[in-house]
């Protein structure tokens, strides 16, 4: 993903005209015309200059009109006043240039805003007032003007001419010069000078706060200064500042200030590039609704943050919705191209250039890309940022075209730049030289390839298992790195270093949901009872803080006190974290090497394996996939002509038709066809000749639908999916030291809520009465669907297990207060039978969800949702943990850590083996599945094999309508560890 320029500049940002603070040294100097004027025509005179200097006084002590017209309207009668009036006070022109001149800019007037402060700095350095505070704010006005105008480097003179004049004035490191300095730090972002902006903006932070109305200066720098540190890889301290932008934003400003819509934007970005999208588009939606409110739907602002939203969007898998709101943002931008980043229009193209590659119209994306480039072609070096990002998109492009030539000299055109600005663990960076050294690896240039790829390889690898980083900050980081360590691990294929291969795929599939297994095998390795519960506790509080961050982001448009509710328990719960690292810092004084997590050697992964059990590793690069099997024997592979686009489009097409089968639709065979036969090739069928169970390890799009219903070969009387062949699971990650089995026995069934009647009392589509799942709004939880056969269900698998110590919590026992209070680490398997909510299916449901019985009286601690950060907080020991609920897996979010959700919860919590659904499973369906998963499984057959077998006799059963689709059969995997 592009690090680019966080959208335009807040236009009153840098502008230091303080309403009320005049700043004259002495007198003027009279005029030598009016000394020899008549006395009469000097008292007229003198009667109009006083009226005048009040009329301007109040003019700039009064607040502006929110409306930029109206402010200008209110200023132009009484500009040509003062330029028509002989011997002016220039303290009075000059304030009263420094707010038209504000008024101008507003309405995007920039030639005319900096001709109006020339003029006055003429007049004012005229009357040889020497260095004041108000010739520094003239200089600092004129030098944004100039930046807006397209000459940067005259206005970094003139911002080093305003720096002079305020350390004269002894104010060298007050925050009149930290604006100054940061003003600086941004023209020099303009001109592509990153490494000069990031120390300047350093030095200006450390001088400006947000008193003294300066307030919306200080969070638009704070939000540019988060730009430039996502630019060079430091993520999480771009989000601290963007959050910082907004809190200073929202605390000093009204709603309708400018620089509170570019605070929402700017941290919406920033999460964005983290993935985080639930809450990036909270935000991001905030501020272009704000911007249309406050400067219509056609302006500077709305073309910028439209196309802010649509890039969040597309990040979230809504492409057709994104790409009409990025042509949309594409008309407004001509219309109306922002004055302070005019390459804003090829930031839309480029984006549009994503949106056509992604969905593979490759010569729409190559015309785009290259419509980007000619409109910022005249910029010079003030597009060299969104310059060299489209080179490097347009060259992955020209490489899945087969042009390879192309492809390498187009990428090169961004790497000299990068090269001189960027670190080398930088994503831009990376981006470019991992894709140059691809194309070489094609153009068979392996060795060389090689050896150019494994330093950025090293890069990213030191960073991303630094044992510095939270679990959450890895997973973010991880999400950064994907693409690159996958096609360093082609590369390393391609130089004969299956070793080195091996270990970048596991980087490639890094999670969350791999970061928490990881820790919970950890957990249970530490010396002793006491500081295993000080990390549980640990790992529950950056749940809860991840939990509140996004609460914080619902709370918008609430009450001021929900707000501050919602930071206080945030401030509270940060304080407790650094509590606990304390505490296991002296516990155990290497903890933190201790956490770190590594990859598997190849052959200790090779040794564990059984003699009947694969490993399989999907890994999708620009122009190709690969299909990488690891069996006792040794690691195999096999390399299928098809894009990442193209797997893409395979997922989503499959994906939509199980969605449509649940109303009867066809399922998408082609699309099954087209993955199958990219991962079970005949040289990799031929490894994989002799292996019953398959375990998955990857991460992205191709991880939403499960391998069991892909076909293996077309033809045949019935169709050929997977699952016929093998028993699948999917592994979160591979453990040097996993977690020992559990020794707790028994069973714990939990669900059968008490809800509405079995049909819903509420408007669903019929098809979808039977269903486990439905969005509804939170006041409406009652009445969704009650589940008949739940209880049912969990009084089958209580039977079929014949457990001596077994536990039912039915009906209205299951609520959130009675499931929290229970021991159930106690229990080796731990079954729910509920519905289950995705993030964002209740307007005020920030994360997945399990629905139990709501109470009479909703609080903080039981609302009737069991939320993933909730079940987190859960202490379980547990071999199974069986989620019959719809999306107990997935998650929404394209991209987002594979099987996250509930299921990332419920391993944080300490279950091993975890049988979750991808999408709504019927209610006869989840009892048959996991009932006889277990009943399988309790008569000696693997894991993987007794969800095999249950799905396959389920096929075969003609008492269930539809039985032999798989929308039906397949919507359970095993996750495993």
């Amino acid at each position: 993903m592009f690090k680019r320029m966080v959208g335009p500049w807040i236009l009153t940002a840098t502008l230091i005209a303080v309403h009320g603070a005049s700043a004259a040294a002495k007198p003027p100097r009279q005029p030598a015309s009016m000394a020899q004027a008549p006395k009469s025509q000097t008292l007229r005179q003198a009667a109009h200059q006083n009226d005048l200097h009040k009329r301007i006084q109040a003019a700039y002590d009064a607040p502006p009109p929110s409306d930029a017209k109206e402010e200008l309207a209110a200023l132009e009668p009484l500009m040509r006043e003062a330029r028509a009036a002989k011997g002016i006070d220039p303290n009075d022109f000059a304030n009263l240039s420094l707010i038209y001149a504000l008024a101008l800019y507003h309405n995007e007037r920039v030639k005319d805003a900096s001709d109006t402060i020339a003029e006055a700095l003429i007049v004012y350095e005229r009357a040889g007032f020497g260095d004041t505070a108000q010739l520094s704010d003239l200089l600092k006005n004129q030098a944004v003007y100039l930046n807006a105008s397209g000459r940067p480097d005259e206005a970094i003179e003139m911002q080093k001419r305003a720096l002079e004049v305020i350390s004269r004035r002894g104010g060298a490191d007050g925050q009149q010069a930290g604006a100054i300095l940061a003003s600086m730090a941004f023209a020099y972002t303009k001109i592509g000078r990153l490494q000069e902006a990031l120390k300047t903006y350093e030095r200006a932070m450390a001088r400006m706060t947000a008193e003294n109305g300066m307030a919306g200066s200080y969070s638009g720098h704070l939000g540019n200064f988060a730009g430039q540190l996502s630019y060079v890889g430091d993520y999480d301290r771009a989000v601290e500042m963007s959050q910082k932008s907004l809190e200073v934003a929202l605390k000093n400003l009204p709603e309708n200030n400018r620089a509170v819509r570019w605070a929402y934007s700017k941290l919406g970005d920033q999460l964005s590039d983290l993935g985080r999208n639930t809450e990036a588009e909270i935000y991001s939606r905030k501020a272009l609704e704000l911007a249309v409110a406050h400067t219509g739907k056609v302006s500077s602002e709305s073309g910028a943050f439209g196309y802010n939203l649509s890039r969040v969007l597309h990040r979230m898998g809504r492409t057709e919705e994104a790409e009409a709101l990025a042509l949309n943002a594409l008309e407004v931008v001509k219309q109306k191209p922002p004055v302070n980043t005019p390459d804003t229009i090829g930031i839309v193209w480029m984006e549009l250039g994503d949106l056509a590659f992604e969905r593979g119209d490759l010569g729409q994306a190559e015309a785009r890309f290259r419509q980007g480039l000619a409109a910022i072609e005249p910029l010079g070096n003030r597009g060299v940022v969104t310059r060299c990002a489209i080179h490097t998109r347009l060259s992955s492009l020209l490489l899945v075209q087969g042009r390879r030539d192309a492809a390498l000299e187009t990428v090169r055109e961004a790497l000299p730049y990068y090269r001189k600005e960027y670190p080398l663990y930088a994503k831009a960076r990376l981006d470019a030289e991992m894709l140059e050294a691809l194309i070489l690896s094609r153009q068979g240039q392996a060795n060389e390839a090689f050896k150019l790829a494994r330093s950025l390889e090293e890069a990213m690898r030191v960073r991303l298992l630094s044992a510095q980083l939270t679990v959450r900050e890895r997973a973010e980081l991880a999400e950064v790195y994907r693409n690159n360590f996958a096609r360093f691990a082609d590369i390393a294929l391609s130089a004969g270093q299956l070793d080195v291969a091996f270990d970048a795929v596991q980087l490639a599939g890094f999670s969350e949901n791999a970061v928490n297994a990881h820790m919970m095998a950890r957990r249970v390795s530490l010396p002793n009872p006491r500081t295993q519960a000080l990390f549980a506790d640990l790992e529950a509080t950056q749940a809860l803080i991840f939990r509140l961050e996004r609460e914080r982001a619902f709370a918008l448009g609430k009450s001021d006190e929900v707000v501050a509710e919602a930071q206080a328990q945030l401030e509270h719960a940060r304080q407790r974290l650094v509590s606990l690292s304390s505490a296991l810092d002296s516990e155990v004084p290497d903890f933190k090497d201790l956490m770190q997590p590594s990859p598997m050697p190849l052959e200790i992964a090779r040794a564990r394996l059984g003699s009947k059990e694969a490993l399989l590793i999907p890994v999708s690069v620009d122009d190709q996939f690969i299909a990488m099997v690891l069996t006792p024997k040794g690691l195999v592979y096999d390399v299928s002509p098809i894009t990442r686009s193209t797997v893409r489009a395979y997922v989503e097409n499959l994906r939509l038709s199980l969605k449509s089968g649940e109303t009867g639709g066809a399922f998408d065979q082609v699309s099954a066809l087209g993955l199958g036969q990219a991962i079970f090739t005949e040289r990799n069928m031929r490894a994989l000749k002799g292996i019953e169970d398959v375990a998955i390890l990857g991460a992205g799009p191709i991880m939403r639908v499960p391998f069991a219903l892909l076909l293996t070969r077309s033809g045949g009387a019935t169709p050929a999916y997977a699952i016929k062949r093998f028993g699948f699971s999917v592994k979160p990650a591979l453990l040097m030291r996993p977690a020992p089995e559990a020794m707790s026995s028994g069973f714990a069934g939990i669900g059968a809520p008490i809800l509405g009647p079995e049909a819903p009392t509420f408007e669903l589509p019929a098809s979808q009465a039977l269903f486990r799942g439905g969005k509804v709004d939170a006041d409406l939880i009652r009445l969704l669907p009650g589940l008949p056969l739940a209880r049912s269900e969990l009084e089958r698998l209580r039977n079929a297990l014949n457990e001596p110590d077994s536990l039912l919590i039915l009906g209205d026992q299951a609520n959130e207060t009675r499931v929290k209070a229970t021991a159930l680490d106690r229990f080796g398997i731990v079954a729910f039978a509920t519905h289950g909510l995705m993030g964002g299916d209740l307007k005020s449901l920030s994360e997945p969800a399990l629905v139990l019985t709501p109470p009479d009286r909703a609080t903080a601690e039981d609302d009737g949702l069991l939320t993933a950060s909730e079940v987190a907080g859960l202490k379980l020991n547990a071999q199974w943990v069986i989620l019959s609920a719809c999306n107990s897996g997935a998650e929404r979010e394209a991209g987002a850590g594979v099987y996250s959700g509930l299921a990332q919860g419920f391993i944080q919590a300490g279950g091993r083996n975890l049988l979750v659904s991808l999408w709504p499973v019927r209610d006869d369906v989840a009892e048959h599945l996991s009932v006889e998963t277990v009943r399988f499984h309790k008569r000696g057959l693997s894991k993987p094999q007794a969800l095999r077998r249950a799905m396959l006799n389920l096929i075969r059963n003609p008492r269930v309508d539809n039985a032999s689709q798989p929308v039906i059969w397949a919507p359970f995997s095993l996750i495993s560890q």
